[in-house]
């Protein structure tokens, strides 16, 4: 078994263990759906090397691939402290990958990540009001 399969094996088998700690108790154990998602995010995020290459020019998709993976664990929380902390760093995620899409031309990443931040201050904004 090569070092890559074993690195998927374990990430998948702690993802299990936390999410099943934290199907079994919700309430008390609600922390655990963070690691458990967390290690099933580093897995695709690996996936995604395997499927399109592990040149650093695609290094982006990474994180974005993180990105989405940590927005999805905010999703599913319902304590806002901790949902805010992973949306926040969602969109630092999100900002960074956009960064690093080389094949983009400056001028549009940019663009992009100037979008990206209005939109980060209006969700921080509306989600301050509630």
């Amino acid at each position: 078994m090569g070092s890559s399969t074993l690195s998927f094996l374990v990430l998948g088998l702690v993802g299990i263990v936390f999410c099943g700690l934290y199907l079994y108790k919700k309430e008390l154990l609600w922390w655990a759906i963070i690691p458990g998602l967390a290690a099933f995010t580093l897995l695709a995020a690996g996936l995604s090397d395997v499927v399109i290459g592990s040149e650093p020019r695609n290094d982006w998709l990474n994180v974005l691939v993180m990105g989405v993976g940590t927005m999805i664990i905010g999703l599913v929380l319902k304590r806002q402290t901790p949902k805010f902390v992973l949306y926040v760093i969602a969109a630092f995620m999100f900002l960074i990958g956009i960064l690093m899409m080389t094949f983009l031309p400056l001028v549009a990443r940019g663009a992009l990540v100037v979008v990206g931040i209005a939109l980060a201050f209006f969700l921080i904004g509306r989600g301050m009001r509630r």
